[in-house]
C-alpha cells in the first residue's frame, strides 16, 4: 500500500481537482483499490466525486478519541471501516470530514495524531487498499504536520503562473520546519497550462529548471487548462466519466503514479 499526500500551501493550484481525478483515474480505469482521505476543509475533493453530505467521516474517530480523553464512556467502538463511505465509484472509497476544527484541536492539546492516526493505518492496511490518496488543505496546520509525516511521497501540483511558480519554496521551507526530507516529494504536476500565453511557457520552464537536478522527481507533462475538467467537478464526475479530452490531460499523471505503485 503506498500513501500519497497531494499538497502545495497555496491555494487555487488545482490540488483538489487533480486527487479526485488521479483517484477515479487508477480505480475506475485501471482497477486500483483506492482510498481517498479528504483532509481539506472544504472538502472540494469530495464534492468533486459527488460526495455533498454524508454522516461518516474522520471526525467520529477524533470525536470518540476526545470523548475518552476527558474520561467519558464511550458505549460502541468506533473503526474507521464504519467512517468510510464505500464505493463511491467501482474500486473507490472516500473518508472525508466534517471540518477540521476537532482534528486541529487534539492534535494541538494531545499531540497523539500519529497514535490515533497509528490505529487508522492498521485498519486500513487490513482493508488492502493498492493506494491512499491525501489531499491536504493549503496551509501550515497541525493537520498537515501529520499528514506529511505520514505520507510516503507527495505530489505536488504548480499551476503555472508567476505566483504558484515562486511559492514552492515556501513547500520545502516547510518540509525543513517538520525535520522531513526533501525526498518526499515525488511528482511534480504543472497544472492549468494554457500553451497560447508567453507567461505559461515561461512558467513551466521555470518548473522544469528548478527541479531539473533532482533526480527523484518526476515532473510530468503539463496538464492543459480545460474547460471540461472544471464542468466534470461541478457536476460531481470524473473526468474519465465527463469528456475523452480532458481525461487525457491526466493520463500521464496517471500513468508516473501507476510506474510508482508498481514498483
Amino acid at each position: 500500500m503506498k500513501r500519497l499526500g497531494i499538497y502545495n500551501n497555496k491555494g487555487g493550484v488545482g490540488k483538489s481537482t487533480l486527487t479526485s481525478n488521479l483517484g477515479a483515474g487508477l480505480a475506475i480505469k485501471l482497477g486500483y483499490k483506492t482510498l481517498i482521505i479528504d483532509l481539506d476543509s472544504q472538502r472540494d475533493t469530495s464534492k468533486f466525486l459527488g460526495l455533498q453530505d454524508t454522516t461518516k467521516a474522520i471526525n467520529d474517530i477524533f470525536e470518540q478519541e476526545d470523548a475518552r480523553r476527558k474520561g467519558r464512556v464511550v458505549a460502541n467502538e468506533i473503526k474507521v471501516e464504519n467512517c468510510i463511505v464505500k464505493n463511491i465509484r467501482e474500486n473507490l472509497d472516500i473518508l472525508t470530514n466534517r471540518g477540521l476544527k476537532i482534528i486541529d484541536s487534539f492534535i494541538k492539546d494531545t499531540k497523539r495524531f500519529d497514535l490515533v492516526f497509528g490505529r487508522l493505518l492498521v485498519d486500513l492496511e487490513k482493508m488492502e487498499y493498492d493506494c491512499i490518496l491525501i489531499d491536504c488543505g493549503p496551509s501550515q496546520t497541525s493537520v498537515n504536520d501529520a499528514i506529511l509525516s505520514y505520507v510516503d511521497h507527495i505530489i505536488l501540483p504548480i499551476q503555472t503562473e508567476m505566483a504558484s511558480v515562486d511559492a514552492v519554496e515556501n513547500v520545502y521551507e516547510y518540509l525543513d520546519l517538520l525535520d522531513l526530507p526533501s525526498s518526499k516529494v515525488k511528482f511534480v504536476v504543472p497544472n492549468m497550462f494554457d500553451g497560447r500565453l508567453v507567461n505559461a511557457k515561461r512558467n513551466l520552464e521555470r518548473i522544469r529548471e528548478y527541479f531539473k537536478d533532482n533526480q527523484g522527481i518526476t515532473i510530468t507533462d503539463p496538464i492543459q487548462r480545460r474547460v471540461k475538467i472544471t464542468e466534470a467537478g461541478a457536476l460531481g464526475k470524473s473526468v474519465f466519466e465527463y469528456d475523452i479530452d480532458a481525461s487525457n490531460q491526466i493520463l500521464k499523471t496517471l500513468e508516473s503514479v501507476v510506474t510508482y505503485l508498481e514498483q
